[in-house]
């Protein structure tokens, strides 16, 4: 399952235009998302091995690296965009501090992230784990209050669970199209396969109209020296 954040990428840049632009963004990204989005002359972290440490030619530089340990000097970038790698992260707040570190006085940072608020069926949470590695390390309700404890200022969330839904729909079309290619032996999939990705859809679709589970936009930034 791949999420199609750019709608939500471009309101990052939107929101951080100014900032980024011409300027130097650590982006940590899905491969061939936001590094190919981001404008020339930005640096960017990505987690696929194949451009370690190089330019694409295109006046962007990759840079594989964790991102709870950025091996970068304090104060190099002017802004920094996470897109939906926060809830990948064992220790989200440790990869806060490291960009509060790297970003300079007055820098801003822009972050996407899936966030849990709520119980949600033994099911989908399980398959949130095992297929998205997603945790629950901060939730919606916690995210400003963290941010804030690692002393970012001006700190704004907002929720963009309508792009769940419609990744949700998007989904369960995909899924009828595979159950009726499965059913004319155009398509070699198992009937429980389709029947629990049905089931997961409709559990992650009442979740996110309970609020358990949303798609947050959060900026802030680094306050003055």
């Amino acid at each position: 399952m791949v999420f199609n954040a750019d709608p939500l990428t471009n309101g990052i840049q939107e929101l951080l235009r100014g900032t980024i632009r011409g300027q130097s963004t650590p982006v940590p990204s899905r491969p061939f998302t936001t590094p190919r989005r981001a404008s020339p002359d930005q640096a960017i972290g990505r987690k696929d091995g194949t451009l370690l440490n190089r330019h694409d030619g295109e006046g962007s530089y990759f840079l594989v690296a964790d991102g709870e340990h950025l091996p970068v000097k304090n104060g190099t970038f002017t802004a920094a965009i996470s897109e939906c790698s926060m809830c990948l992260m064992p220790e989200s707040r440790k990869a806060l501090r490291e960009i509060f570190l790297v970003l300079r006085p007055l820098g801003r940072i822009g972050i996407t992230d899936i966030a849990i608020d709520g119980p949600l069926p033994s099911e989908l949470e399980e398959a949130l784990m095992q297929f998205l590695c997603v945790t629950n390390e901060i939730s919606w309700s916690e995210y400003r209050s963290v941010i804030e404890a690692e002393g970012f200022v001006r700190v704004k969330v907002s929720d963009e669970s309508v792009s769940l839904r419609e990744l949700l729909e998007t989904i369960k079309k995909r899924l009828l199209v595979a159950e009726l290619l499965t059913a004319v032996g155009k398509l070699p999939i198992r009937r429980d396969q389709l029947e629990r990705g049905k089931r997961l859809v409709t559990h992650a679709k009442a979740a996110v109209d309970r609020g358990s589970l949303r798609y947050a936009m959060i900026t802030a930034q680094k306050p003055n020296a």
